[in-house]
């Protein structure tokens, strides 16, 4: 019997990104028969004390938060309890998602040395305070000692912990060829360590009638008139909601009847609305949003935008495509493998981070998609094609099989 032990943090995992890959992932090992079981080892809990649960037909180790603070560094006191009730074997995963981990997994490799590690990378540590930028990332890498500018020396003492933690792996999976190129040039991870697996969704999402949008957009308060544009995620500036926000003033001087729609977490909203000034009338804030709720905006919006500076192939993308949104989107690190200009979206250049031009690029795709429904037809039915040859859930499936059932 192989058994994948998952490391998952309560406080984390739960309404993100990761949250969402592991409930794919477990309908992916569904597919592989009774020869194997998931554990969800879960870090900072309610629970008073340890115990072991069952939900689902999963089991599930329940780590109280009163055991350690941190258990990604602090982790001994969680391995302790993880030797009384873990077997070592060839034949034992533990499946890690989260960076900084280098601590942990050398822990588990230190009292579970049979057993294989399969890390996958949901982000970098660098991503954000660089807003993306790759080629400045490489040429930081490349410098020594007192070349490194101060700003940047404790960004890349976490990029050689990262490197530390992939060296640990058995197995590394990334999302994008991006990340993969960057792991094999920055990270100096062995070509054949690494497997690039997309998320994969496994169906296309029925549209509405013109009639029951309408009744839906009025439930809403919507004016039928009204364009909706729809971005999904955090509200912070990696995820270029701040420079979207920008390009959104643009485009109501031209397209007045406009609606920025921004579901997901608010973390940084009052900053946002305070940026906003006289344009917050136009804006709506849903908070973070229930998979159906969420589905109602997919379905009512005009257009959807990923104006990222780096993303691990997120599962929005997969989403507004598969619910037939036009989109506009970056070319921001990670973005860019996934869309093609003209394509399967209109794709906005970023350009120097330090100037505006980002900003008018967004507005003048958004306003370009805006003015003409035969290419938003056209974006819409090229990115299905896409998504169904290039993104399926069986994909995905196929690929992790081959990695945990070999």
């Amino acid at each position: 019997m192989r058994k994948v032990y998952i490391y998952d943090d309560y406080q984390l995992s739960s309404g993100n990104g990761i949250g969402t890959f592991l409930k794919e992932f477990a309908r992916c090992v569904a597919q592989w028969g009774d020869d194997i079981q998931l554990c969800m080892i879960m870090f900072r809990t309610n629970s008073e004390e340890f115990r072991i649960g069952m939900r689902g037909g999963m089991e599930y180790f329940f780590i109280p938060r009163g055991l350690c603070k941190n258990p990604f560094e602090e982790c001994e006191p969680v391995i302790a309890i993880l030797r009384k009730h873990i077997i070592d074997t060839r034949d034992t995963f533990f499946l890690i998602n989260y960076t900084l981990c280098d601590r942990l997994m050398s822990a588990t490799r230190k009292y579970f040395p049979l057993s294989r590690q399969v890390c996958v990378i949901h982000d970098f540590s660098w991503t954000a305070p660089l807003l993306g930028d790759v080629e400045l990332f490489r040429g930081l890498v490349a410098k020594k000692g007192r070349e490194i500018p101060f700003q940047y020396i404790e960004m890349l003492k976490l990029h050689r912990r990262e490197a530390d933690q992939y060296r640990i792996a058995d197995s590394v999976v990334c999302l994008s060829e991006d990340s993969r190129d960057i792991l094999q040039d920055c990270y100096f991870v062995p070509k054949e360590k690494i497997a690039l697996i997309p998320h994969g969704a496994d169906t296309i999402k029925k549209t509405l009638s013109v009639s029951a949008k309408q009744k839906w957009r009025a439930s809403y308060y919507l004016n039928n008139n009204e364009k909706v544009i729809l971005m999904v995620g955090r509200v912070c500036k990696t995820r270029g909601m701040f420079a979207y926000l920008n390009a959104f003033k643009k485009v109501l001087k031209k397209e007045p009847d406009c609606r920025l729609v921004i579901a997901g977490e608010l973390c940084n909203a009052p900053d946002l609305l305070a940026a906003a000034g006289e344009a917050v009338i136009k804006i709506t804030l849903t908070g973070l949003l229930d998979k159906d709720k969420l589905s109602c905006w997919y379905r009512m919006a005009d257009i959807g935008v990923i104006p990222s500076y780096s993303e691990q192939y997120g599962y929005v993308g997969v989403e507004m495509m598969a619910y037939g949104l036009p989109i506009v989107a970056s070319d921001g690190f990670g973005v860019r493998c996934m869309f093609q200009d003209g394509i399967n979206a209109l794709v906005a250049p970023i350009g120097n981070r330090s100037s505006n031009e980002y900003e008018q690029h967004l507005a003048d795709c958004t306003l370009r998609l805006l003015s003409s429904l035969k290419l938003r037809k056209r974006l819409k039915d090229s990115a299905r094609q896409i998504l169904k040859r290039k993104y399926a859930f069986s994909e995905m499936e196929k690929h992790y099989k081959a990695i945990f059932m070999a």
